[in-house]
């Protein structure tokens, strides 16, 4: 997992740049995919994907 700060300017917007992302892949090379948390430790997305989170059997 690596940490983005939920101030991140590019996390509010559909964007092309990717930094943030090609930098938490490039620290785990060997894994799918990398989890992205904030500063409060909330897990916020993936560096390919989003997360969704079932909770008392909804989604």
């Amino acid at each position: 997992m690596v940490p983005v700060p939920s101030s991140h300017e590019f996390l509010y917007h559909k964007t092309t740049i990717r930094e943030v992302y090609d930098d938490a892949r490039a620290r785990f090379p060997g894994a799918p995919d990398v989890l992205l948390f904030n500063e409060v430790g909330e897990l916020t997305e993936t560096t390919i994907g989003n997360l969704v989170i079932e909770l008392d059997g909804a989604l």
